[in-house]
């Protein structure tokens, strides 16, 4: 494969993603161009997600870029012999200056597109990314424990960032509350309780109960007189704070329920997965009153609507995905999302240069660990497939290695 082909390919993920028009109104918040290193409401999840997306480019230039400056090594008879010297610092130079000019352009043309904004801490994000994949590709041989390291950092982290923590202050209740990039619900709450204390549409005077009530998951409950089916994402309650962040918030989009929490992820910039309960309110004619109560049941959140209880499927370790991505794709691209995640999880424990036994024991038990774990914490689940996927990719790398290598190399 040529060096354009494959600089090309590189750099094709970050055509899509990054020159694509952007939902409508998905940029109100941010009108034109902005100097602020850490901007919107998930700064620390663009980030990551802009340093891996220059990540390949980066890491062509590494493996492609052939500096060299000549040395005299020695003399054969009246001829005298040269030698190569690589040169990875100036590699990782011409990466990172690459990487910004290409981030620089695609800032500045995101200026003209739709539901786009363009922010100093992109660039920021892509040279760094270009400039760590430049690193790692200019080596022979990165050692493959790093991403071992990380990946298993990766599987646990998930069971302390998706635990609720909303923070301390004052907090309001939002009955039907207009939100500037969502949809108005038009029906209208009768009454709100959040762990026995009931919240009006205004400040709540037991913000310290509230807050108490939804770190531990007690039940919510909000009687409302439904409305029309909103095309999109609608809040029927919703609990906020001075700083207007939004702790808890049950919505409606066409006739599914979504409940959205604050977690401690969420301080950190990280992405807020949301539980789904598709057509929670299908066949339930407009103007009728209906109950929903949102609670931690045994081993998971549950929504209760009229008498029927759901279960909802909860964030778990080969879901830590969801803190980087929003999770408003659909169900099944959120399936496979699951399941290639969790495959790819597995692949850097087969590629560790221990014996197919260390190999197998290595990922066993981590597995085992996050089983283990997933199975006393509440809201961090691990599906049984998703273990079993995690082993599934340490077993095709192991038998892939020679192959991985040999194209890496």
């Amino acid at each position: 494969m040529s060096t354009r082909v494959r600089l090309f390919l590189a750099l094709l993920p970050v055509a899509i993603l990054t020159l694509l028009p952007g939902e409508p109104g998905e940029g109100d918040l941010f009108t034109g161009p902005t100097l602020c290193i850490l901007c919107g409401p998930t700064p620390l999840a663009d980030a990551i997600l802009n340093i891996f997306l220059f990540l390949p480019f980066g890491w062509v230039v590494g493996r492609l870029t052939d500096v060299r400056s000549p040395g005299i090594v020695g003399w054969d008879g009246d001829r005298r012999r040269e030698a190569s010297t690589a040169s990875p610092g100036r590699t990782i130079r011409n990466a990172v200056l690459w990487s910004a000019a290409i981030s620089i352009f695609i800032e500045t043309v995101q200026m003209f597109l739709p539901g786009r904004f363009s922010t100093a801490a992109d660039v920021l994000s892509n040279t760094l990314g270009g400039g760590i994949g430049a690193w790692a590709g200019s080596r022979k041989r990165v050692p493959v424990a790093i991403f071992a390291v990380g990946v298993g950092a990766g599987l646990l982290a998930p069971a302390l960032l998706l635990a609720p923590a909303p923070p301390g202050g004052v907090y309001y209740g939002q009955w039907t509350a207009v939100f500037e990039n969502m949809d108005a619900y038009r029906g209208r709450v009768l009454d709100a309780w959040v762990g026995g204390v009931s919240v009006p549409s205004r400040r709540a005077s037991r913000a310290a109960d509230v807050r108490e009530a939804l770190k531990s998951g007690a039940p919510v409950t909000v009687r409302v007189l439904v409305g029309p089916a909103p095309a999109s994402g609608a809040p029927i309650f919703s609990v906020a704070d001075a700083e207007e962040r939004q702790m808890f918030m049950l919505g409606a989009a066409e006739d599914d329920i979504f409940v959205h929490l604050w977690r401690s992820g969420s301080s950190l910039g990280l992405q807020t997965p949301s539980w789904w309960w598709p057509g929670a309110l299908r066949g339930i004619p407009v103007g009728d009153t209906v109950r929903i109560t949102y609670a931690l049941g045994k081993r998971a959140p549950c929504l209760n609507i009229q008498g029927r209880t759901r279960c909802l499927m909860a964030s778990s370790a080969v879901g830590g995905w969801s803190l980087l991505l929003p999770d408003a794709w659909g169900d099944p691209a959120l399936k496979m999302l699951g399941f290639i995640w969790a495959f790819l999880l597995g692949f850097p424990f087969g590629m560790l240069p221990w014996s197919l036994r260390g190999k197998t024991l290595g990922t066993a038990g981590l597995v085992v660990l996050v089983a283990a774990i997933s199975s006393r914490l509440p809201y961090w689940v691990t599906p049984w497939w998703g273990i079993a996927l995690v082993f599934g990719g340490m077993v095709v790398a192991s038998h892939m290695e020679t192959w991985i290598r040999e194209r890496l190399g």
